[in-house]
């Protein structure tokens, strides 16, 4: 027998290398109890990092939307395995297929169909085995480096993968580059451990090789560059004695990754491959190494002093495997080619073909890298402790922040497909039509927006341009509104944009929203097919006429889409008319209101969305706005009143009656019945202040807002609660709201149907989700301190939380007034009188105004004080509305004998014409516009209004 060529070395180095080999466990005896206590720091150490790995991985891993890649792994998993096998992908935009072939083998995808078919295709389910092969490396890297180096080399290889930004990135990722990573470091291993001469009967470590190689390059065709870094290990190892052990199995690999890779280089698209280019060797160099230390969620410049302590401990464990590859050292040898060998290969690539995208496509040499940083620091730490500790202190902190700038900054989140798609399903409606643009991304659109709505893809996947604008055109004809569902991914899918422009051009934008992204553009465009400006009004379904200030005549609205329920989106077309040309730029307020009051939807917004501003409008002109409403979560079905308001955001227009007097600033237009959605919304989705749960006999609530702030004696706590029925209840439920002190004394109570009164319980189904408006009043003699809100029914009371509230200095005494004037309103308030600064007046100035009140009772309703300034022509020129004080002391606050000072400064318009008006003040409920009348001394009714004094206006 031949023995193989041993190089010299000193007794000790041999008996280093004799350890090692014993460390690996393949030939060595049973492990002794001094071996165990040996090694459990190091196994306990070890768990320790794989479970960080675990944690930090499974932590947010299902939280972010998929990506354009990601939607292909989604489309070849939810395929069968042939189809799988195949490496197929059908494009169709509805109308055509085009039949395309994945550049990457289907090994990957016939897992995640695997997890997919147990585990259902939620973003978490997909991006589970990612996170398994990025935590299997971790323990892989520890064998790896205790196999080359030692025990403490290897705990620190595990390190480095257990924090990884780079594996925590790509562990988020629905892709096969951990599975890639963790198969390349198998291979790798096993072919070393093949090839030592303490293997001769290890048949498991050339079969998992076998097996680890093949499975290699069938998850990812790059994994052939590995190959060729062990075809140079194996090469450097003919002098040694384990080659020939190796040759079969080598030869097998061979047999089965050459013809697979070939595959891949044969079925690639022919010319360049958009978005791979040449790359210089620096620039590569540069992003690898920036890449494997601190990821690609973290700003190299931002990072510069993390990144030069990872160059300097790599070039330190450069240092120590380059000299032992000098002995020569198969091993150390093994370790440079790991890493070299792809690296250079992707560079000479560029050459011939670019293959090089970003670091993904490198990432399977990523372990050598971890590998040679801890021999690195394994060396410092022989001479330089203090050195260690320092290095590896930066180099965990800028992993600890580029972890943390992953998971914190929005910069680095994946594109939001799923608020693109929750917004597309909220807002596109019966009579619309979606394009898909570019079509490669329909699964995409599937996944996240389809509501069964109409949709095709543009531009058309076969065909001209003329088949596309032929399609537009087509849309046109058939439907209302279309929206563009836009996702492009530079450079692929639709570059040119051409449905995009041609609607800009063809129809009129009505909303346009821009979704984040990080290596795309996310975006949803709605365009009107219709033009919003009308020659004649069309025939109005609900048609109306309210004037706001002789600018904006409203006539009437349209329902449209699909009937209103409850978490949906109330679709009306609002006809205008411009009365004169206007310089401001108004907003709509639209606002859906229940019988008592409580506000259950509003929206305000510039006409079609701002796009087409009031300042753009010509006189006389009808104009159709295109307006979208939100019914709260949980509103219960039943009428609502639909309030119309103008404003510029600061001040709302007034609506002027025919005689042009002021009735107030907001116009009940219609009435609007909401139903049942078809399913009731998760709790989940319930957007509650407080979730707390409670069953009251079958009666379940979920939660309640209430906003626990200091209080007044007087004033109304409103709180809502949220309900769902566990059953089908028979009997109509009644609880009850309750204001308790710290003496468990009571000092207010109310009865509350869960729903209100409109909605009693015996009508909802089982499982239906309700919201319930309530408010409790404080009893305005209630003294200052803290209360309890509760909730109680049959017994048991629930503590929703505290109230504080604030003494208030109150005047009973009546100050000295400059124009007693004694009136009874409603039997509620006395006038006392007033101040009055002047009595003559320029336009543009305004009026100064002391108004003098005494409650005559307690008061549940917070009446509104006007003032106005009416001219000879009976129109209101000068106006100031709003509760006394400028609603810091409502009437709601007010007890029995209690005098209220109330101060105005009201402004006369600029236009004013000259002449004598009349000062008029009175009270009203803003709620119903109703005004309290005023009383003589038998209780009849005199006016609505009380007059005051004439003032002048001059020029």
């Amino acid at each position: 027998m031949v023995r193989a060529y041993t190089p010299p070395c000193k007794e000790g180095e041999k008996k280093l290398e004799t350890d090692r080999g014993k460390s690996a466990g393949t030939s060595s005896p049973l492990p002794t109890p001094g071996t165990w206590k040996r090694e459990w720091p190091f196994n306990a150490l070890l768990l320790a990092l794989i479970a960080l790995a675990f944690a930090r991985g499974v932590c947010g891993l299902g939280s972010q939307s998929l990506w354009w890649d990601e939607s292909l792994s989604l489309y070849r998993a939810t395929h069968d395995p042939l189809f799988i096998l195949s490496n197929r992908i059908v494009l169709s935009d509805t109308v055509n297929e085009v039949v395309t072939i994945d550049n990457h083998p289907p090994l990957y995808f016939l897992l995640l169909h695997l997890f997919v078919r147990l585990g259902g295709d939620s973003e978490f389910t997909l991006r589970f085995p990612s996170l398994i092969f990025s935590v299997l490396t971790v323990p892989l890297l520890y064998a790896v480096g205790r196999y080359l180096f030692d025990r403490p080399t290897g705990l620190l290889a595990a390190l480095f993968g257990a924090v990884s930004p780079l594996y925590l990135w790509y562990s988020h990722e629905a892709r096969m580059y951990t599975m890639l990573t963790f198969w390349g470091l198998l291979s790798f291993y096993t072919l070393l451990r093949s090839l030592s001469g303490l293997e001769r009967k290890d048949l498991l470590a050339r079969a998992t090789y076998v097996l680890s190689s093949v499975a290699m390059v069938s998850t990812h065709y790059l994994g052939f560059l590995v190959l060729l870094s062990e075809l140079a290990i194996y090469l450097a190892s003919l002098r040694r004695a384990g080659w020939r052990r190796v040759a079969i199995s080598a030869g097998v690999v061979i047999a089965l990754a050459l013809p697979l890779a070939c595959y891949g280089l044969l079925t690639l698209p022919q010319g360049d491959l958009p978005g791979f280019r040449y790359i210089p060797l620096r620039e590569l160099l540069r992003d690898v190494a920036n890449s494997f230390s601190l990821g690609i969620s973290v700003s190299a410049r931002r990072a510069t002093i993390f990144h030069w302590a990872f160059r300097a401990v790599f070039l330190a464990g450069l240092f120590v495997v380059a000299r032992r590859a000098f002995h020569p050292s198969l091993k150390a040898l093994s370790t440079l080619a790991y890493l070299v060998i792809p690296l250079l290969s992707m560079y000479l690539l560029s050459f011939v073909r670019p293959a090089y995208m970003n670091i993904r496509h490198l990432m399977m040499a990523s372990p050598p890298f971890y590998l040679i940083l801890a021999a690195g620091l394994a060396a410092i730490r022989k001479k330089w402790p203090l050195a260690l500790a320092a290095c590896l202190a930066l180099m965990l902190a800028g992993t600890a922040y580029s972890t943390q700038q992953y998971f914190f900054n929005q910069k680095y989140a994946k594109d939001d497909h799923r608020a693109w798609g929750e917004y597309l399903k909220a807002h596109v409606q019966p009579g619309d039509v979606v394009v898909v643009d570019p079509p490669h991304i329909a699964q995409l659109y599937l996944y996240y927006a389809d509501s069964g709505l109409p949709w095709t893809g543009l531009p058309r996947l076969r065909g001209s341009q003329e088949a596309t604008v032929s399609a537009l055109k087509d849309l046109m004809a058939r439907y209302e509104r279309i929206w563009l569902a836009f996702s492009y991914t530079p450079p692929w899918g639709d570059p040119d944009r051409l449905p995009q422009r041609w609607l800009e051009e063809n129809a009129f934008l009505v909303d346009f929203r821009n979704f984040h992204s990080y290596a795309s553009l996310v975006q949803t465009y709605c365009f009107l097919t219709e033009p919003p400006v009308l020659e004649d009004l069309p025939q109005v379904q609900h048609p109306a006429r309210v004037n706001f200030e002789d600018k904006l005549l409203f006539l009437g609205y349209d329902l449209k889409g699909r009937p209103p329920t409850s978490g949906h989106f109330l679709r009306l077309n609002l006809y205008w008319q411009a009365q004169r040309a206007l310089s401001e730029d108004y907003v709509v307020s639209l606002r859906l209101y229940d019988d008592q009051g409580h506000l259950w939807g509003q929206a305000d917004r510039g006409p079609l969305n701002s796009h087409y501003p009031t300042s753009r409008w010509e006189p006389g002109r009808i104009v159709r706005d295109d307006f979208e409403l939100f019914i709260g979560v949980g509103t219960p079905p039943g009428p609502y009143r639909l309030e119309l308001v103008v404003h510029d955001g600061e001040q709302a227009l007034e609506v002027w009656d025919e005689e042009g007097l002021a009735q107030g600033r907001a116009a009940a237009i219609g009435t609007v019945k909401v139903g049942k959605p078809a399913s009731p919304p998760s709790p989940a989705s319930l957007p509650m202040m407080h979730r707390r749960g409670r069953d009251f006999g079958g009666l379940q609530l979920l939660g309640y807002d209430l906003v626990e702030r200091d209080r007044r004696a007087g004033d109304w706590v409103p709180v809502s609660l949220y309900w769902r029925a566990a059953r089908k209840l028979e009997e109509d439920r009644v609880l009850h709201l309750r204001l308790v002190d710290g003496s468990d004394h009571l000092w207010a109570e109310r009865a509350i149907r869960p729903a209100g009164d409109g909605y009693p319980t015996t009508l909802w189904d089982e499982g239906e989700v309700v919201r319930g408006q309530h408010a409790l009043r404080i009893p305005p003699d209630a003294p200052g301190g803290d209360y309890r809100l509760e909730l109680a029914f049959a017994g048991e009371a629930l503590d929703l939380g505290t109230i504080r509230v604030l003494e208030r200095e109150r005047q009973f005494a009546v100050p000295p007034i400059q124009h007693p004037l004694r009136a009874n309103l409603g039997d509620k308030v006395e006038f006392l009188g007033y101040d009055l600064g002047r009595t003559e007046l320029r336009p543009g100035e305004a009026l100064p105004l002391t108004l003098y009140w005494r409650a005559l009772r307690e008061m549940d309703v917070s009446y509104t004080v006007f003032t106005h300034l009416v001219g000879e022509d009976g129109r209101i020129w000068g106006q100031q509305d709003n509760p006394p004080q400028e609603g810091r002391c409502p009437t709601t606050l007010w007890v029995e004998g209690e005098v209220v000072t109330d101060e105005y400064r009201i402004p006369l318009k600029p236009e004013a014409p000259p002449g004598e008006y009349v000062l008029e003040i009175g009270l009203y409920d803003a709620r119903t516009g109703e005004r309290l009348p005023v009383l003589d001394g038998e209780g009849r009714v005199l006016d609505d209004k009380i007059v005051l004094a004439k003032i002048g206006v001059s020029k």
